[in-house]
């Protein structure tokens, strides 16, 4: 930023308007300003800082003290700065408050401070607040580093290589504004520590399956399972490992399946069997039946023969004997047709006694056939179903896992709240402390400033003689100069109580440092 023009009204010593025109001074962009004790130095710093910032140069001095004690009542009081930045002209005045007539019927009221911004584009700004943000925004610094790097006084600009080595790379970073490589390496530790948390979770994920390898006997497989389990295989061979055992339960699964459409045949033999057996049983049962009946004929036969036997005995009747004889007779063949029908049933039970034996003999198999059956369905239905158990059991334990990390984690940051809050009380009260002490410096220095200021006529007075042009008014005649008084403060007086009240103020600043770094950790740590 280089000055091009400064306009001073009713301002600290200056009663009237002072200009100052830098463009005649060269445009190196570099002056030196140097004069006698009280002959306004400090004031055009304070001029042009309060033009840029609406503050002072100094911690010690507040805006409300630069309007001038020698000017008219009613006089506007306020600086004028045109400057250059990066070849482009800016503008921006800003006035105090001021006594003035009223517009309409008689009086006077106060006439508001004003702060305007001219822009190169032709735009003006008249918020105060929008103007102080725009002013930092164009120059690249705030009114502190400002006075430590574009303006120095009284060797502000030793602070500045005297800062710790955070302070100073926080003022360079926004004087080279290299905040953008800032947010750039904060995101690639984000993104740094994100990938590693999915690693971490990766590599978790990846030993619990490892741990849970099983492979079939096979000594050198054994091994290498047990190296895979501890971490101590390397990635490829583990791949390889998981893949042979694979290629070997796919084998075992086939000969499973084999052995189980054999077993489903062989079942299916035996429910013919079965079959069989279940039609010869109601063959048995249909000849016992027949066999009952049988029995009650042949009862039926001997009460006939009976009953014939003691009718031909006692009736004369032969012809109606015989024709019931010829009955008889006939009924007896249909008994000899039971009788041969007897001997095959005979022979039929014997028949059927064996295949019993047989049957009862294929029922035994059959019954271990299914059992082991069962036990290779059980088998290849535990095979099938390991995989989807095994990862919810694995995903069940990484979340158990994790929500314990996360509860360790929770109470470590719950303990560091604590003492950052213990951190953040004490910090806050240091600051009190200082920031009470720093008042009472800068009121004990504002007033001997403002006694000091006051004085001035007196002190500029005992140096005028009779011929010498006032350095205020111009006038060579001098009949009524102005007297010190008795009790006047000096500047050495004056120098020491602001040196004080810098210091204090500083100090107060690095409390409230530290306490907003520990407010700012405690927000984070609460977050």
């Amino acid at each position: 930023m280089r000055p091009l023009k400064l306009t001073m009204t009713a301002f600290g010593p200056y009663a009237g308007t002072e200009t100052i025109d830098f463009e005649k001074l060269g445009t190196s962009g570099l002056y030196l300003i140097t004069g006698d004790t009280g002959a306004g130095k400090t004031t055009i710093f304070d001029a042009i800082t309060f033009a840029l910032y609406g503050r002072a140069s100094g911690p010690n001095r507040d805006p409300s003290m630069f309007r001038s004690k020698y000017a008219d009542e009613f006089a506007e009081s306020g600086v004028k700065l045109t400057f250059l930045y990066n070849g482009k002209e800016y503008m921006v005045r800003r006035t105090l408050e001021h006594l003035r007539h009223r517009q309409r019927g008689d009086g006077v009221t106060t006439a508001p401070a004003e702060t305007e911004l001219s822009l190169p584009d032709g735009r003006i700004e008249k918020k105060e607040k929008l103007v102080n943000e725009k002013i930092t925004e164009i120059l690249g610094v705030n009114r502190d580093q400002f006075c430590q790097i574009a303006m120095i006084a009284q060797g502000d600009f030793l602070k500045i290589l005297l800062e710790d080595t955070s302070n100073r790379r926080k003022h360079f970073r926004e004087i080279f504004r290299t905040h953008i490589y800032e947010s750039f390496q904060d995101r690639l530790k984000e993104e740094t520590r994100k990938v590693e948390t999915e690693r971490n979770v990766q590599k978790n994920s990846m030993q619990i399956h490892l741990r849970r390898i099983m492979c079939p006997e096979n000594e050198r497989m054994e091994i290498d399972a047990e190296k895979a389990r501890n971490g101590e295989l390397l990635t490829e061979r583990v791949v390889e490992l998981i893949n042979l055992i694979l290629e070997q339960d796919a084998k075992k699964r086939e000969n499973i399946l084999e052995e189980e459409k054999q077993l489903e045949k062989k079942i299916g033999i035996l429910d013919q069997i079965i079959g069989k057996a279940e039609s010869q049983q109601r063959a048995k049962l249909d000849r016992e039946k027949a066999l009952k009946e049988l029995e009650d004929k042949k009862a039926q036969e001997k009460t006939l023969e009976d009953a014939l036997k003691q009718e031909m005995a006692n009736s004369p009747d032969t012809e109606e004997k015989n024709v019931q004889m010829a009955l008889i007779r006939n009924e007896m063949d249909e008994y000899e047709q039971l009788d041969q029908k007897q001997r095959e049933l005979t022979a039929a039970e014997k028949k059927q006694k064996e295949k019993e034996t047989d049957i009862l003999n294929l029922a035994a198999s059959c019954i271990t056939l299914r059992e082991e059956a069962e036990k290779l369905r059980e088998e290849r239905k535990e095979l099938q179903q390991a995989g989807d158990h095994s990862g919810e059991l694995m995903i069940e334990q990484e979340r158990a896992k994790t929500q314990r990390q996360k509860l360790t984690d929770l109470r470590t940051d719950l303990n560091e709240l604590a003492a950052k809050r213990r951190l953040r009380s004490q910090a806050q009260e240091a600051y009190l402390q200082a920031r009470e002490y720093a008042d009472a410096c800068r009121r004990d220095a504002e007033e001997k400033r403002r006694a000091f200021n006051d004085e001035q006529a007196g002190i500029l007075a005992e140096k005028l003689e009779e011929g010498m042009p006032c350095p205020v008014c111009g006038s060579v005649h001098h009949p009524n100069k102005a007297v010190k008084s008795r009790n006047a403060v000096d500047e050495a007086a004056v120098k020491k109580a602001e040196r004080a009240a810098e210091e204090a103020q500083e100090k107060a600043t690095e409390a409230s440092g530290k306490a907003g770094a520990e407010k700012t950790k405690v927000g984070m740590a609460e977050e």
